[in-house]
Formats: structure tokens, C-alpha cells, sequence
């Protein structure tokens, strides 16, 4: 049963202790007390008032952080913007590392919006020159041709000129970006595109679902709170990718196939000079006319995020073993990347450890102290401490001893020029700073840390189109890279009221979807206060799968939600994915708006 709390005014309190009074004295009347006796307890219920209103605010203070002390990091987090970017090498092949850095500079005080690739990514020397189906051909740039009339090319086949290097004989492993303009595909469709038929020069490609490569540390990742952030950014597009694996390249590259003579006019074959590799592409009939004229097909398109990597050294002079983190003014702190020692040694955190416990070898990150369950920092501290040496100073030298004052006024000159000091060096220092704590295993070891930021609604500002650039290097063309996809999915760390919805979010699913409760928690938590009311039924859907009829689905409904219509196709989107992602047994989610 819920406690029931009530909360008096000064007033109420005043009137409970003069009626109190009154009956103490055995008085008929609180207004026949003595007018001292009246103003000594109005003073009384105005420090009882101001004592209930500190424990309300203790209790408020004790909860918030017992959540985030106990609240997973995971939850807590800020959520990084992501995007598609393409971008074409100027070597046959170049592997991205995950650290690799594009920019872009935006509106706001010129700030550049940062993005790297959300994993280790390979890009290949090959473009998509032409695009054909129906009854024309198009490309990046220039007229489109048409076939002559009452001729179309196959029905649901789209070919791909594919531009590749002279000096290959092995189609690359590349990745394929499929996405249609043509708002009647939902996103089911693109799960049926491992059904579709892929031929080069007439020989079959084998082509796989998602992204390419696999994470060989796949099962670390569920107990890294970054990466499992990164594992759903990955989810969010995998349905839109293919990727082919190698295949040696028979014949050579054709003007057009061979096919075409009869479809379109010679003249305008004729124009088509540059030798390329041809794919014909066999889609489910599924897609529709409309669907496939309206069809994109890219190259070199892989996932980005907004973050950027830091690099700071920092050497250890046997004092303590605490390795301050300082964010630069408008970054968020996001995760650690590596943390190694002069002899190139990888420390582990805490919670990935096998033995457990701060062991050498190990680190831990905390935010808001270092070793302290305190909530002021180290600047309250030191000003504390100031304030406190003064008063003191003053208690002893009203005792007259002339040595006392002597030293106590060198102590005071002392601390005025500690004070200066670090007044400039504490500046910046807030809260929200975080400290590595590490157990090296020399005790004036120099360690290497790399860590994330990431920089929350800034690239939310930044369109499809907008070209980037390297931060460093010349290995991709210039002009190449730009994003595909407009930024989506940015937030910032939660506030104190955000942290007990996390809090409560972990303590009652450990973020697995079971029951309906489940479900409204984890909107509630993705959508905060924005989430209006929810409703959950079971519902029925004809699915798009040729071999399938009817498939059943859990149907999760928003009333009254604040979504404006060009964010809503991408929320819906990615809280399904996560649902999805996060239910103990395999299910259908559609989230509807009404």
C-alpha cells in the first residue's frame, strides 16, 4: 500500500502549534497567548517549515543518486546522431578504420559536426554509372534514354553498370545500399531483397544479407554500453544492405548488354561509349513498377556516427592513479576506446576482467568524483577549504601568541597564491567530469588513453547531400564523400527526473522485452515525457513474404505523442528495431500513431 504524504505550509504549521499552546495553558482562545509567546512560535514553525522542506530535498537528492550510482551506463548515455556516408577511395581498396574522421562545418559559431564509421569498414575503386529499368536509363548526369515504344526491359530487373578498375580480376566483396523514394515500400520489403536474383555478365552472385564482415568480439559487445549503442545504429540500416562475395571476373566490359539491340534505338546505344560491368538484378514482385522505378542503388555506403576520437598521454608520478577527463566546451563524453602503457600493454575495464576487482591491469571510469560518495567536486571543495582556513586563522590570532599569527599569515599567503592557481586550473571543472582510474602495473607508468565524444544535436542540422571532408589524409577522392542520409537519432544525456525513469527501466526489465509492461517502460524511457498514452493489442498483418500469408504482430499504438510528421518515419523505425532487438522471443512490432 502507498504511503500517503502530505506537505504543510508555514501557516498550517503555525496554526497546529498556537491551537497546541492554547490547549496547554488551558486558554479558550490561541489569540489570548502572550504576543511573545505568539512571535516565538510563529519563528518555530518557520524553521519546522524550512527543516520539512531540507528533508523533502535530502530525500530527492538521496534518490537521484542512489539511480545513478546503480543506473547502468547504458541507460544513461548520451545517444549519438548517425548517418549513411559514401565515399570512394583512391586506391583499389582502403580500409577505414573506426577512428577515421570526416567533418563538416555547420551554422552554429562555425562548429564542425564530426563522423566516423561505426565499425572498421572497407571501401572499394568501384561506382555505379548507370541504372536501368523499364523503359529507360539513367545516371548521375545527362539525359535519360528511352526505350522505343511498347518495349520494356524484364519486369522487376534493374541493371547496374558497375565502373571497376582495369587491373582486377576478382569482383570485390562490395556492399550495396538499396533504398526507394517510393513512400508505399515500407520497411518490410527490404527484408525480402535476399530473395532477389543477382547475375554478373551472366554468372550468378552470391550476395549476403546486412553489412560486411563479422566482429570476431561479437559476444564482448552486450557488456560495452557504446557498442551495443553501435549494434543498433547497425540494426537500424541492415535491412537496406547486400554484399557480394568475390567472384573472378569472366569476359570483359560491355557498352550495354547485349540484350538491349532490340529495346532501345541504336542511335542512342550509340552513346553509351565507356566499357562497364553489367549486374542484372531480379527483384520480388513485391516492389512494384513504381517501386522500382523510384529504386537507388549505392556503393561505399556504410553507417557513420557522430563522435570523434581523443588521444591524451599522461604520465603517473607515483601519487595517484587517476586520469582526469575534460570534454572540449559543446562535447559529450560517449565511452573509452583503448587504454594502454608505454609498452603497448591493453588495459581492461573492471566489469570485463576475469579475476575481478581492481586488479593491475585494469581501470575504472567514474563521473562526478574520484573516490568519493560525495556530490560536490573538487573545486566546492578547495573553496571549502579556503573559507575554512579563514576562520580559523582568524579564531587563533585573537589569542594573541605572535609565533600563531606569524605562521598563520604564511599559511594565508600560501593559500592566496594556491587559490589564484587554481581558480584558473578549476575553471572548467564540473559535475560532469570523469576520472580513469586505473591499477597500472608500474607505478610511473605513462599510459595512453583514447576516448570518444560525441557532440548531441549539432549534426541535426546538416541535410542529405552535404559533402564532407578527411581530417587527415588523402586516401579518399575528393568530392566523394558526402551523406546519403540525413543526421537522426541524437540525445543528450538524461536529467535527474530521466535517470529514475532509467533506473526503474533497468531494475524491472534488465532491457529484455517480456510483457506489455516491458513494453511501456521502455517507451517511457526512449520517449520521456514526450509519450502520451500507449496502447497494446495483438493484431494480423499479410506479409510480404511470398511464402508467407498471414503474420501475426504485436500492435503498440500512440495517442496523444508530440511527433512532428518528418521525425515520426524514423522513431517508429527505430523503436521497432530495438524492440525487436530486445524481446525474448521473436516478434512482429508495429508502432502506430493516432
Amino acid at each position: 500500500m502507498q504511503e500517503l504524504r502530505y506537505h504543510s505550509s508555514k501557516e498550517q504549521i503555525r496554526g497546529r502549534l498556537l491551537r497546541h499552546a492554547a490547549d496547554f495553558w488551558n486558554l479558550p482562545s490561541a489569540t489570548d497567548l502572550d504576543p511573545l509567546v505568539q512571535v516565538l512560535i510563529e519563528g518555530l514553525a518557520s524553521e519546522l517549515y524550512n527543516v520539512s522542506a531540507d528533508m523533502q530535498y535530502t530525500e530527492s537528492r538521496l534518490l537521484e543518486k542512489l539511480a545513478g550510482l546503480l543506473t547502468p551506463d547504458l541507460m544513461t548515455m548520451p545517444l549519438p546522431a548517425h548517418a549513411l556516408v559514401q565515399a570512394r577511395p583512391v586506391e583499389n581498396v582502403e580500409i577505414l578504420e573506426a577512428g577515421f574522421a570526416l567533418r563538416r562545418q555547420t551554422a552554429d559559431k562555425g562548429a564542425d559536426a564530426w563522423f566516423t564509421p561505426a565499425r572498421e569498414t572497407p571501401v572499394y575503386n568501384a561506382g555505379i554509372v548507370l541504372l536501368a529499368s523499364g523503359n529507360k536509363v539513367t545516371g548521375p548526369s545527362g539525359r535519360p534514354l528511352r526505350a522505343q515504344p511498347g518495349k520494356r526491359l524484364e519486369p522487376y530487373t534493374l541493371w547496374i553498370g558497375l565502373d571497376l578498375p582495369k587491373d582486377i580480376d576478382t569482383l570485390p566483396p562490395l556492399s550495396f545500399y538499396i533504398h526507394s523514394r517510393y513512400e508505399a515500400l515500407t520497411e518490410d520489403w527490404y527484408r525480402l531483397l535476399p530473395l532477389s536474383g543477382w547475375k554478373i555478365q551472366g554468372h550468378s552472385l552470391d550476395m549476403r544479407a546486412g553489412l560486411p564482415g563479422d566482429d570476431p568480439d561479437e559476444w564482448l559487445r552486450a557488456f560495452d554500453p557504446l557498442a551495443v549503442r553501435l549494434r543498433d545504429i547497425e540494426r537500424y540500416y541492415q535491412a537496406h544492405f547486400l554484399h557480394a562475395t568475390p567472384l573472378p571476373l569472366e569476359g570483359g566490359p560491355l557498352p550495354y548488354p547485349p540484350s538491349w539491340k532490340d529495346i532501345f534505338l541504336a542511335a542512342d546505344l550509340a552513346t553509351l561509349r565507356d566499357p562497364l560491368w553489367w549486374i542484372e538484378v531480379t527483384f520480388p514482385s513485391s516492389i512494384g513498377l513504381q517501386g522500382l522505378e523510384e529504386l537507388e542503388v549505392q556503393l561505399n555506403t556504410f553507417p557513420a556516427v557522430n563522435r570523434r576520437l581523443h588521444k591524451i598521454h599522461h604520465r603517473f608520478k607515483g601519487i595517484g592513479h587517476i586520469i582526469p577527463l575534460r570534454p572540449e566546451p559543446g562535447s559529450l563524453f560517449l565511452g573509452v576506446h583503448r587504454l594502454t602503457d608505454s609498452k603497448g600493454r591493453v588495459y581492461e575495464p573492471v566489469p570485463l576482467h576475469p579475476e575481478g576487482g581492481q586488479t593491475p591491469g585494469t581501470y575504472s571510469l567514474r563521473s562526478g568524483g574520484a573516490e568519493r560518495f560525495d556530490q560536490r567536486n573538487a573545486r566546492e571543495i578547495i573553496d571549502y577549504l579556503f573559507e575554512l582556513l579563514r576562520d580559523e586563522s582568524a579564531a587563533f590570532s585573537s589569542y594573541g601568541f605572535d609565533f600563531l599569527t606569524q605562521a598563520l599569515k604564511s599559511l594565508q599567503q600560501g593559500l592566496t597564491l594556491v587559490e589564484q592557481k587554481a581558480r584558473q586550473t578549476l575553471s572548467d571543472i564540473t559535475e560532469g567530469t570523469r576520472y580513469i582510474v586505473v591499477k597500472p602495473l608500474d607505478p610511473h607508468e605513462t599510459m595512453h588513453l583514447e576516448y570518444w565524444t560525441t557532440q548531441g544535436y549539432l549534426p541535426l542540422q546538416l541535410q542529405s547531400g552535404t559533402p564532407l571532408t578527411q581530417s587527415e589524409g588523402s586516401r579518399l577522392r575528393a568530392g566523394s564523400i558526402r551523406l546519403v542520409t540525413r543526421p537522426v537519432g541524437a540525445r543528450t544525456a538524461p536529467g535527474p527526473a530521466d535517470r529514475l525513469q532509467a533506473y526503474k527501466y533497468a531494475l524491472m526489465t534488465r532491457d529484455r522485452i517480456v510483457t506489455e509492461e516491458d513494453i511501456r517502460l521502455f517507451l517511457r524511457q526512449e520517449l520521456g515525457e514526450r509519450l502520451g498514452t500507449v496502447v497494446i493489442r495483438k493484431g494480423v498483418m499479410v506479409s510480404q513474404h511470398p511464402k508467407e500469408g498471414l503474420r501475426k504482430t504485436i500492435d503498440v499504438i500512440l495517442t496523444d505523442a508530440a511527433f512532428s510528421d518528418d521525425e515520426w518515419p524514423h522513431l517508429s523505425r527505430d523503436l521497432a528495431e530495438k524492440l525487436a532487438a530486445r524481446s525474448g522471443i521473436q516478434q512482429y512490432y508495429r508502432i502506430l500513431l493516432q
